[in-house]
């Protein structure tokens, strides 16, 4: 758009801004708006993004208690806050972006507590995607990640915490997060 706080020079081009806000629920919005026009496709990326985040809470809390019941409990009260509903009814991208931090933090649990790479990648692609979705998601995301492999690292059982070769495998797990924390960080310098 123009910037309203300046003087029309005759073209619009040094103005627009192509950004990739809303990614990857833009991409659901494009298929639903398709199908029942603008208003529907918003309505299916929020849901989406919701119903994600409950079965990614679900997911993640089902890590903490064998309880069957708390998982559940969890995720309604993550999707209950006052907060992401107006956020998300008021037309912001955090609102869609929220999905992205329980999906972080499940990977950067299995990563640490099971040495997994893959989760190292899920949790680098949850942050990745963090970023297009919104700014203030991503930033927030980005710093809680050592605090959250911190609460993982507590919560391992057996851990020998002072062998250096114990941190060995979870180091080797976290390689595909640095890897895409990396490529996030080559996007916002592209973007400023």
């Amino acid at each position: 758009g123009q910037n309203l706080y300046e003087f029309y020079n005759g073209t619009d081009a040094p103005y627009e801004d192509h950004n990739t806000y809303f990614v990857p629920f833009s991409l659901f919005y494009a298929v639903a708006s398709w199908v029942g026009g603008r208003a529907f496709g918003w309505n299916f990326a929020s849901f989406l993004s919701i119903w994600l985040s409950m079965l990614f809470v679900v997911w993640l809390a089902r890590r903490y208690t064998d309880d069957r019941l708390m998982p559940w409990l969890a995720a309604l009260i993550a999707v209950a806050l006052p907060y992401r509903w107006v956020i998300l009814l008021g037309g912001s991208p955090t609102g869609l972006g929220m999905a992205c931090v329980p999906l972080m933090l499940l990977g950067l649990d299995m990563a640490v507590r099971n040495e997994k790479m893959w989760a190292g990648a899920l949790a680098g692609a949850a942050f990745l995607l963090s970023y297009p979705s919104d700014i203030h998601v991503f930033f927030f995301s980005a710093a809680m990640i050592p605090a959250w492999c911190l609460v993982a690292l507590v919560r391992r059982e057996g851990f020998e915490w002072k062998s250096p070769k114990a941190y060995l495998g979870i180091i080797r797990a976290l390689i595909p997060l640095l890897v895409l924390c990396g490529v996030a960080g080559v996007f916002v310098l592209i973007q400023r």
